[in-house]
């Protein structure tokens, strides 16, 4: 279990995610980049299959992932690049280190800050998005962020 971000507070690049932002359904789940160092997104930025699926959804004021480490999604179109850690060893990984994380996503709807909004650092408030891929780092983009929990199979 691990929270991805926290709703309703800016974060350090100014996005403000507001409740009910989520566009992924129940059933669209977004991908896991195995995080290891220098190679973080890397499923999105082309450098790597990914290593599990990710459900998604927003409860108390913050956006959670349910992290399962399968491997590569049969309809992922991948280009055969294998990860730099196996589903195995990525969740031993974050189980040890207790990571932050990141997400790559697509901004399907956004405006411009109010002037209080302003005052508290927001750039940008997005009204909705979706969520590709999330990846565990180091160097979080929002406060309040991280791993609960992990266990692994195997």
């Amino acid at each position: 279990m691990v929270v991805l971000c926290t709703l309703n507070h800016p974060d350090r690049e100014g996005d403000l995610i507001p409740d009910n932002a989520l566009a992924n359904g129940a059933t669209e789940l977004a991908v896991v980049s195995a995080g290891a160092p220098g190679k973080e997104h890397g499923v999105i930025n082309h450098d790597e299959d990914p290593v599990g699926t990710a459900r998604l959804y927003e409860k108390d004021g913050r956006l959670w992932a349910e992290v399962n480490y399968d491997g590569v999604p049969k309809d992922w179109p991948h280009d055969g690049t294998p990860p730099s850690l196996t589903p195995g060893q990525a969740c031993n990984a974050v189980n040890k280190m207790r990571p932050a994380w990141s997400v790559g996503y697509q901004v399907l709807a956004k405006r411009d800050p109010t002037p209080a909004e302003r005052a508290r650092g927001v750039r940008r408030v997005i009204l909705k998005w979706r969520i590709v891929e999330i990846s565990p780092v180091r160097e979080p983009g929002g406060a309040a962020v991280g791993t609960l929990e992990a266990s692994c199979a195997a």
